[in-house]
């Protein structure tokens, strides 16, 4: 018989880190560009992923930023229950335009984060890593 061959997933084009600046391709499924970016996240990189469902893996201590639509906008996909679940703290940041669209106006939540710990998101969180962090993305 033939030996099994076992192939790790290779992850979707674009996906891991990318420079977090207005223009920049947000998700790996979707063609949404980031519109605005307040200062606090300037030269700072974010995790590209699918918009729906992503797994990441951080590598490297610091603070991780959270973004995701505020529970006030009816219809969005909004994570901020998910997000203080697991001691994500909102950032005194005004809510910008991630992308264009009343419902993908977001709120910045931020967690102290160490190496090892990982996350798993539905729709809609965008992650952006701190100075000192290193995201990874992990099968959900």
């Amino acid at each position: 018989t033939a030996a099994r061959i076992e192939i790790e997933p290779v992850p979707p084009a674009g996906s891991g880190p990318a420079k977090f600046e207005p223009g920049a391709l947000l998700f790996t499924d979707r063609d949404y560009r980031l519109s605005e970016r307040p200062e606090l996240l300037a030269n700072h990189s974010f995790l590209r992923t699918t918009i729906d469902n992503f797994g990441a893996r951080v590598e490297g201590s610091g603070t991780l930023y959270a973004l995701t639509p505020p529970e006030t906008i009816d219809g969005a996909a909004s994570q901020e229950e998910s997000l203080r679940d697991l001691g994500f703290e909102k950032a005194d940041i005004p809510v910008f335009q991630l992308f264009p669209g009343r419902i993908n106006q977001v709120c910045v939540y931020r967690k102290s984060v160490e190496p090892g710990e990982t996350f798993d998101f539905r729709k809609v969180v965008l992650l952006v890593a701190g100075e000192g962090v290193n995201l990874r993305p992990e099968e959900p």
